[in-house]
């Protein structure tokens, strides 16, 4: 209804990250880098948004946002669904 294209394969982790639980920023930063990627042209000019679902240190938000500036994003946009209390 608001017009908007749902891409989920828009990006693609290109290795399995194990869960980080108890791990620094620093370290979620350090697992994540490099980690997804563009898949195709699909992104290229585009306003992109992503939705996570929960944000504890921003190293997801950080490395999908990053991944779609690569990929040819003009703009990314990064909500969430609950963040975690420190």
């Amino acid at each position: 209804s608001l017009g908007l294209e749902l891409s989920p394969a828009a990006l693609v982790a290109q290795k399995r990250v194990p869960r980080a639980r108890h791990v620094s920023r620093r370290q979620r930063l350090a697992r994540l880098a490099g980690v997804f990627a563009a898949r195709d042209r699909r992104l290229e000019g585009r306003a992109v948004l992503v939705i996570d679902d929960v944000w504890t240190t921003g190293a997801t938000a950080r490395a999908v946002s990053k991944a779609c500036r690569r990929g040819g994003a003009q703009h990314v946009e990064v909500y969430t669904l609950a963040r975690v209390a420190r």
